[in-house]
């Protein structure tokens, strides 16, 4: 157990250090300059500006300290923004990414294992969500976001298309960015359950004379979900990605559409402080999730073992 959160931590710090030097040479090698000072007429403000962003300094020294800066969750302040840090844009927009990453993930979660459980139960129903499987997989975020902007909120009015920050403005965005991992969720807990069914203690259950529904939520389910549990890691990575075009298009102020935002405006510090965040959240949860899930099995092999 002491190894595997030494080996965990290890891997995020070396992760960590991979994506910040991946992304500070990737902005370094792009055609142009990875800031715009064009619009300065005048040379000595923009030798000002170099020198208070170290933009003149080697391309060594910015390495080393965009390095130091990243461990200390120093991002840097932006270039658009006079005098506001990336830390206070992070700290402003991310609440609301994550009211809506949380509210898609047990949007997600819940109705993606009530789909798999009837399923699981009833093969004609597994037939026919495999059609809602392929149709859901097929369409992109964005597609699936302005149709149901178009007709749910331009056509019917029942949703708001101005943001005030309430709960209806949250609802077409979860439907839009669940839509590929209720699929995934629904397909691994059937596929679990099925599984899990033809083990040799659900059988004896079962000879036993134990209701049904106890045998689905205290045996079955309870040794299927761990299939789930370690599937949230990619759910999370898909809403990151789903997020910068879906905010966008749904006008949230979140993170993601000011992201999209800094990387159109070439704001150099926010770009590379809001990726590194994005992968710090990343790989954190990842590891959180599967350290669950080892915990999970441990505990699971312990009571075989006990039995």
């Amino acid at each position: 157990m002491i190894k595997k959160i030494i080996y965990g931590l290890l891997s995020i710090v070396v992760s960590i250090f991979f994506i910040n030097t991946i992304t500070f040479f990737l902005i370094e090698i792009i055609p142009g300059e990875s800031y715009d000072l064009s619009y300065i007429r005048s040379e000595a403000v923009v030798k000002n500006i170099e020198e208070k962003y170290e933009l003149n300094k080697p391309i060594g020294y910015r390495y080393v300290k965009m390095l130091k800066n990243t461990y200390t969750f120093d991002f840097g302040n932006s270039f658009l923004s006079e005098g506001r840090s990336v830390n206070s844009i992070i700290k402003e927009h991310f609440p609301i990414s994550a009211k809506l990453g949380a509210l898609t993930i047990i949007y997600s979660f819940i109705l993606g294992v009530i789909i798999g459980i009837v399923t699981s139960r009833y093969k004609i129903l597994k037939k026919i969500s495999f059609i809602y499987f392929v149709i859901m997989i097929s369409i992109p975020n964005f597609i699936l976001a302005a149709i149901l902007q178009y007709f749910l909120c331009v056509k019917l009015n029942i949703f708001p298309i101005i943001w005030n920050d309430n709960i209806l403005n949250y609802i077409l965005p979860c439907i839009t960015l669940s839509s590929y991992p209720i699929v995934f969720i629904a397909k691994l807990t059937c596929e679990s359950i099925e599984e899990v069914n033809k083990m040799d203690f659900v059988l004896a259950a079962k000879a036993r004379g134990i209701d049904k529904k106890t045998i689905l939520f205290r045996y079955v389910l309870k040794n299927s979900i761990t299939s789930t549990l370690s599937y949230l890691g990619t759910i999370i990575a898909n809403l990151l990605v789903g997020s910068f075009v879906v905010e966008s298009i749904f006008n949230i102020p979140g993170l993601g559409k000011y992201f999209v935002t800094y990387v159109m405006n070439k704001d150099y510090p926010v770009v590379m402080g809001l990726t590194l965040f994005y992968s710090i959240l990343l790989i954190v949860s990842t590891y959180l999730i599967d350290l669950i899930v080892f915990i999970k099995d441990n505990k699971g092999k312990k009571y075989e073992i006990l039995e």
